[in-house]
């Protein structure tokens, strides 16, 4: 009797191995589920640039590190973690499983990046190196001095011959510095690509920036162009490069398409670098010395480029966290 019952009851949930089977997939969904409330608190505290660890992780402490005390947080509202049970040793709370949390999830951020940069074709290159806080650092200081007379500049003329013009040399004196060369001949380039200039797509300009970047350029596309957005012009408004790369089609004008998308490239100041750097000296206090290289570069990623955080797919960042503990 007891056999046909197993019997029948085979019939309908399937045998042992069907069972087995069945109870294997819902426990991968359930800790695959798991892992996604870790993710979650993971990419929060990357974000946020705050950090992971606490002095004291121990259960008896009070205070275990922001991420512990998050996943706590979360456990008092979540369904879920209130009746998820994990074994002792697949909590995936150690710092060793926030490593490799912080890498998949970095990595799965620049491998978003890279795939952006391949479709736009270009990218600039900006970049900045500070030294270590060990190292000496060396200044250069100007003392300045009175000698007890001066001009006391009355009249208009005066102020202007003082000051206004000493001011207007040294602002172009330094702007012929910064772009001299062939900084200097890429800037007539891209002025070139300004619709409000003058010398907007002149040939003799615009081929200065093409054979920089190694592009042919079509004389005939630049006639053509000359035409089109000129009649353009006359029912629209075209006050910037980016209204003119739009309108250009890139089957239409394939090489004038690639000089402006490289004029538009081109970073207008190290402002993104700088906020970086910003970003880098929030992350590596002198309260989180002791943090190592590959962690920081992954943090940094994290925090510098959260707004791909909400693009990343957390089912491929799960598979590299299961692909580590194979």
């Amino acid at each position: 009797m007891a056999f046909w019952k197993s019997f029948k009851t085979s019939q309908t949930q399937g045998d042992v191995l069907q069972q087995l089977h069945s109870a294997s997939a819902a426990e991968i969904l359930e800790r695959r589920q798991y892992l996604h409330r870790i993710l979650a608190v993971t990419s929060f505290l990357g974000q946020q640039g705050i950090p992971f660890r606490g002095h004291n992780e121990h259960e008896s402490s009070q205070n275990q590190g922001n991420f512990i005390e998050c996943m706590k947080l979360l456990k008092k509202f979540d369904p879920f973690l209130k009746n998820y049970s994990s074994t002792c040793h697949a909590t995936y709370l150690s710092h060793f499983s926030q490593n490799e949390m912080i890498t998949s999830i970095s990595k799965e951020i620049t491998t978003n990046i890279c795939d952006e940069i391949k479709s736009t074709g270009m990218y600039a290159v900006m970049s900045r190196a500070a030294p270590r806080q060990k190292q000496r650092k060396f200044a250069e200081f100007v003392v300045q001095s009175s000698c007890g007379s001066s001009s006391n500049p009355t009249s208009s003329a005066d102020f202007r011959c003082q000051i206004f013009y000493p001011c207007i040399d040294r602002m172009l004196k330094e702007l012929a510095h910064r772009f001299s060369g062939v900084g200097e001949q890429i800037m007539s380039g891209i002025e070139a690509c300004n619709p409000l200039s003058e010398s907007f797509l002149a040939e003799e300009k615009i081929d200065i920036i093409a054979k920089h970047y190694k592009i042919v350029l079509r004389p005939e596309e630049l006639l053509v162009a000359k035409h089109f957005l000129k009649r353009r012009m006359e029912t629209q408004s075209i006050q910037d490069m980016a209204t003119v790369f739009k309108l250009l089609d890139v089957d239409m004008f394939p090489t004038l398409h690639a000089v402006l998308k490289a004029a538009l490239t081109i970073p207008v100041s190290s402002c993104s670098v700088e906020r970086s750097f910003s970003a880098l000296r929030r992350l590596h206090t002198w309260l989180r010395r002791t943090m190592g290289q590959e962690r920081l570069n992954d943090l940094a990623v994290m925090t510098i480029e959260k707004q791909y955080l909400n693009e990343i797919n957390p089912e491929k960042v799960i598979d590299s966290i299961t692909s580590l503990k194979l």
